[in-house]
């Protein structure tokens, strides 16, 4: 399973306005979701909206997901690779 492809999924969740998904260890992803302003989701709903097309990932919340230039995740900031902010 390729990043942009559970992007795309968890996206198609009308509760979510962004999503980004990194690969770990070269076997694993993790992904995060930005939920819509007012709109509340659980883990557990997003999971269930996405089982029949993920066999295994993690969601973590976040308030953002760090940006590069050209609008596309920057899956090298550490803020996207850990899940924590940094400063």
């Amino acid at each position: 399973m390729f990043p942009r492809k559970v992007e795309e999924l968890l996206i198609t969740h009308p509760a979510i306005a962004d999503a980004a998904a990194i690969g770990i260890d070269g076997q694993r992803l993790r992904a995060f979701a930005v939920r819509r302003r007012g709109r509340l989701v659980r883990a557990a709903q997003l999971q269930a909206s996405v089982e029949n097309n993920l066999s295994r990932y993690k969601v973590t919340a976040r308030s953002h997901i760090p940006r590069r230039a050209a609008a596309q995740p920057d899956r090298q900031d550490p803020q996207t690779r850990t899940g924590r902010h940094t400063s």
